[in-house]
């Protein structure tokens, strides 16, 4: 074997075992590479039947009018809250659906993938059928592209954005840096499951108005309540003025800006302190006396004691310790 073919050959070794180092350590996808497999399997799939059946690509790939009579929701839809969707009836009235929604085959049915607002305006308006785009995603890949088409709207609650987290990771796993899957900081994505630590019935409340509070502020409250119980007071109280806090918010729609701080009024901090007394040796004053939370205070008049009576009192305060 010649000098440079041997070279060659070791190379060739070389990177094969680079090759198969890099085989023997897979690595999970998060969702941008998810959709990016789901896209390309989904293109194949429709290439393979174009070459079956005939048609051409246009005519494939064409959105197509469906019955929205047999088109149901998206169970990993993140959106709760569908407020607010006058502007997007109006456009349609106006200028018809500029963007197809997009479903997928369930047996006789279709399950909406993305397009739920549109849906919803089609209704409203009174029409009975809507353009759609069918794909050929899993579940896992159906839950990610509703995440990432909801994520980046400015009107989807922090509460919302924390249930569909929870719930793709639940149903789906998850990989070990989930805050970089979901495309949030480490910050923002703990932040938000601050909300998995709040009283199930609050997060019940927050079921029918997502943006009565933000993340930041379930972090705070969720912090006071620890605090709170670990001074001593009843996480029941605590959790039952909560409940009704966010009782009386919902009842008027207007969002909190403070939880924690509306919770810790109703648990106001208790005045720990007494008023001081006047210590008197007959008309003499000696000091004065005062109790808080954490200290006795004892202040004396310096020129009533001299120096071995002040040691004699140290001493005696220390005895009181050692007894």
């Amino acid at each position: 074997m010649s000098a440079q073919s041997e070279t060659t050959s070791k190379a060739n070794r070389k990177t094969g075992k680079a090759a198969d180092d890099k085989v023997a350590k897979p690595s999970r996808p998060g969702l941008s590479a998810l959709l990016a497999g789901s896209l390309t399997q989904t293109f194949a799939n429709h290439k393979q039947i174009i070459e079956d059946t005939g048609v051409s690509d246009t005519e494939y790939w064409s959105a197509r009018p469906i019955d929205i009579s047999i088109v149901d929701p998206n169970p990993y839809q993140p959106r709760k809250d569908f407020e607010g969707i006058d502007e997007l009836v109006r456009l349609i009235d106006e200028q018809g659906l500029l963007v197809p929604i997009e479903v997928r085959a369930k047996g006789n049915r279709y399950e909406l993938v993305s397009g739920e607002r549109r849906v919803r305006a089609h209704k409203i308006l009174g029409k009975t059928r809507i353009l759609a785009h069918v794909v050929n995603i899993t579940d896992q890949e159906s839950s990610a592209r509703a995440l990432v088409e909801n994520f980046g709207r400015k009107d989807l609650s922090d509460y919302e954005k924390s249930r569909a987290i929870i719930r793709h990771k639940k149903e789906f796993g998850s990989v070990s840096s989930t805050h970089q899957e979901f495309g949030l900081t480490q910050t923002t994505y703990y932040r938000m499951m601050a909300f998995e630590s709040l009283p199930v019935a609050v997060n019940t409340l927050l079921d029918k108005k997502p943006a009565l509070i933000t993340a930041a502020s379930a972090e705070k409250t969720v912090k006071f309540i620890k605090e709170k119980v670990e001074s001593g007071t009843s996480q029941e109280a605590l959790e039952k003025a909560l409940i009704s806090i966010i009782q009386a918010a919902l009842s008027t729609g207007t969002p909190i800006k403070n939880l924690a701080r509306s919770l810790e009024k109703k648990f106001p901090q208790a005045t720990q302190t007494t008023a001081g007394i006047e210590l008197k040796s007959g008309e003499v004053k000696l000091g004065h006396a005062k109790k808080s939370k954490n200290f006795y205070e004892l202040k004396l008049v310096r020129s009533q004691f001299s120096d071995e009576q002040l040691e004699k009192l140290e001493e005696f305060l220390k005895s009181l310790k050692s007894a």
